[in-house]
């Protein structure tokens, strides 16, 4: 269903997404697409030197909590930031039809409050085609961004890759280009200390520069504290053919404790 702007809260029939699993080449978005895409609004922003901001959310755990956080997205547009976006979390059902779901929470950042918004999508322990529903869904509830990861194992679980799946956030972006073209806007993460399974720093760059390669529009880093890295991060664009940006990732500090095992990797 559409989530049309009203001026109460959201309820929680609001937030139930429709699922539509036709084919993903032959869709048609369920609400009227904007006339710049995600990156090309970016890189005016960029070329007029206007400031923008963007704002990352977890999906609530309840749907008093999903009810809850709709309601503040609509407060939130008021700020005008230039996008949301929402994490994917495997342990969730995130590609379902729950209020707490990830998709039906972009879907209503999007549709209800008019908030343009981009999804995370990983692939880790997924088959390929489980993917690709994934994607035709997003597709169909009118949403048009991407943050394609790898992403962790549910539960610590060792991660491997499957046979019928895809093994890293490049074959992602591949993926994501060959069944949709053009469609989405892709963004990729970028680590500054490296990601944590990858040999050395130089390696990791190297992946950065394959995604960006394989068609992503953007890099977005993880939280960091230190910026020595940066400019290794910035050398990439210079060396890969392919037109991106970089943004920096800052987080507000509301503990200690959820920093103490990241301030470990910034080492």
């Amino acid at each position: 269903m559409g989530f049309g702007r009203q001026n109460t809260a959201p309820t929680l029939e609001l937030l139930q997404c429709e699922n539509n699993d036709k084919g993903s080449k032959s869709n048609t978005p369920s609400v009227p697409s904007s006339p710049l895409t995600l990156i090309e609004k970016i890189n005016q922003k960029i070329a007029s030197g206007e400031k923008f901001f963007s704002l990352e959310f977890f999906p609530p755990r309840t749907p008093n909590g999903a009810v809850n956080l709709i309601a503040k997205f609509d407060r939130i547009s008021m700020g005008c930031p230039l996008f949301c976006d929402v994490t994917w979390h495997p342990a969730g059902d995130p590609g379902g039809d729950k209020e707490t779901s990830s998709m039906t929470i972009a879907s209503a950042a999007l549709n209800y409050c008019g908030i343009d918004t981009m999804l995370h999508i990983s692939c880790a322990n997924t088959v390929k085609a489980t993917v690709t529903k994934h994607l035709i869904k997003a597709k169909n509830l009118g949403i048009r961004n991407i943050l394609a990861l790898r992403g962790d194992p549910t539960n610590g679980e060792e991660w491997q890759a499957l046979d019928d799946g895809l093994a890293y956030g490049t074959d992602m972006v591949r993926h994501i280009r060959q069944e949709f073209g053009d469609c989405f806007t892709i963004c990729v993460a970028g680590y500054p200390n490296g990601h944590p399974d990858c040999p050395t720093y130089e390696e990791d760059l190297q992946h950065l520069k394959e995604k960006v390669d394989a068609g992503a529009d953007f890099i977005i880093t993880q939280l960091f504290l230190k910026t020595r890295r940066t400019s290794s991060s910035y050398k990439i664009a210079e060396i890969s053919a392919s037109l991106y940006q970089l943004f920096l990732d800052l987080c507000p500090f509301r503990g200690t404790l959820p920093y103490v095992t990241l301030l470990s990797f910034q080492d």
